[in-house]
């Protein structure tokens, strides 16, 4: 565009002052882009361009900056009430000052961009706290002045000093209360302890507790004296039932009450009469001569811990008879390592019941041959006993009723058995869970049991 169409041409004169500035200078300006509109105040930049073949500016980059977008940034950067700030340059021409200095019409301005150093300036009655602070502008060459009234600054001392005094006061008070619920609190627990000691002390019954939300050194030693009480008072008696358990256990799982010998005699009688009638021996003389090591087995044995091999040797015997009687409508499968059964040791009567569930509860209601699997492996420091078999399984349904029973030791009519090898596992080697039951439809079931080495 050329010159004389152009709306800003005043500018030239300072880009002709200034054919020997290599920086960047400013001056505030106003222009006019119609005739009809009013003058908008700017900022102007300059920047001379030079050649490199020579030595004067061969133009110049000039930028207008509207002043109400610099003004905005003052007012961001303006930190308390009644704050100005004004900017001037190297010729202590005033660039930019914030809009409400227009209000201050008794502060002469020419005489605050004399002073660079911060001092008081009165006018109109009022006292100025002009502050030059150490921004300084090197590449504009422009100072910063804060204007405030001297008043409004002692607003913030007293506010903070007032706001200072309340939050100590509220901090006195907050802790004074804190320390009296904390102190009331412990003394509680305290007169509770001593109250269970003295009742510990004298044998009488333990004082009521109150409930507290959360936990606490108090809580702890509390309940360690409760629990220290309780089995100090208890133990005996525990222990007596637990002992009276295992042995009604024991007797429940042996199911006599005959004399030994004289079943042993009368088997023996029945023995070679039936050798006698036939001339030779049958199975029914098998049967009986099983029926006889299993009697002497559960019997004659007064320990109810016996090796695995002598637990393996038993349930075989079983299982002769039950072939015998069901004409082989079953295999067996034995699975397990002859030295393990020979060095380790188990609950007598443990395996057994569980080939006899399989017999009466999965096989006998199957049609066609089936197969019972019994293994025993070293498993995770645990001898596992599992017993499986392709019976016709357990429903869903009756698979949780089973193992629901078993957990609350309930008496189960039809697995009577299986509660009872579960409550002996359980109470023999302290365990959560004697018997791990799965088991689906048509497919059979599988029975585990974990023995700690």
């Amino acid at each position: 565009m050329k010159f004389d169409m152009f709306h800003d041409v005043e500018w030239i004169e300072s880009f002709k002052q200034n054919q020997e500035n290599t920086g960047i200078w400013t001056e505030p300006r106003y222009i006019q882009e119609y005739s009809f509109q009013q003058p908008i105040p700017v900022t102007t930049f300059y920047k001379n361009l030079y050649s490199v073949l020579g030595t004067k500016p061969i133009g110049v980059i000039v930028l207008n900056i509207y002043s109400d977008y610099m003004e905005k940034l003052l007012r961001n950067i303006e930190v308390y009430p009644g704050q100005h700030i004004l900017i001037v340059d190297e010729l202590d021409r005033i660039i930019l000052k914030s809009r409400s200095l227009d209000n201050l019409s008794g502060l002469d301005l020419n005489k605050v961009v004399t002073g660079h150093t911060s001092y008081t300036l009165r006018a109109d009655g009022e006292t100025y706290y002009i502050s030059t602070p150490s921004a300084y502008s090197n590449q504009y060459g422009w100072r910063y002045y804060s204007i405030a009234e001297q008043r409004s600054l002692s607003k913030i001392p007293f506010w903070l000093s007032t706001f200072t005094i309340f939050c100590v006061l509220l901090s006195f008070l907050l802790g004074l209360a804190l320390t009296y619920l904390l102190t009331k609190r412990n003394l509680k627990h305290i007169r509770n302890m001593v109250s269970i000691i003295h009742s510990a002390e004298r044998g009488l019954p333990l004082p009521e507790l109150t409930a507290t939300k959360g936990a606490n050194e108090y809580d702890f030693i509390t309940q360690r004296l409760i629990k220290n009480f309780i089995e100090q008072n208890y133990l005996q008696v525990q222990l007596s039932e637990k002992k009276y358990k295992l042995q009604a256990l024991e007797m429940a799982a042996l199911q006599s009450q005959m004399n030994p010998h004289f079943l042993f005699n009368t088997l023996e009688t029945i023995y070679w009469k039936v050798m006698g009638l036939t001339g030779k021996p049958n199975e029914a003389n098998h049967m009986l001569e099983h029926l006889s090591d299993l009697l002497k087995y559960s019997l004659d044995a007064p320990n109810k811990i016996v090796t695995l091999e002598k637990e393996i040797n038993y349930t075989k015997s079983y299982l002769e008879i039950q072939k015998i009687r069901y004409r082989d409508k079953f295999d067996i499968l034995w699975e397990y390592d002859v030295e393990d059964v020979k060095k380790y040791s188990v609950v007598k009567l443990m395996i057994q019941p569980l080939v006899e569930n399989s017999i009466y509860h999965g096989i006998k209601e199957k049609e066609g041959r089936s197969c019972i699997k019994i293994k025993c492996v070293r498993h995770a420091g645990s001898i596992r006993v599992t017993v499986i078999d392709n019976g016709i399984g357990m429903s869903k349904e009756r698979l949780r009723q089973v193992r629901d029973s078993l957990k609350s030791d309930a008496e189960m009519a039809d697995h009577i058995g299986l509660s009872n090898t579960n409550r002996r596992i359980k109470l023999t080697y302290g365990l959560e869970d004697g018997l791990t039951i799965r088991s689906k439809p048509n497919w059979g079931t599988v029975i585990t049991i974990d023995i700690p080495l």
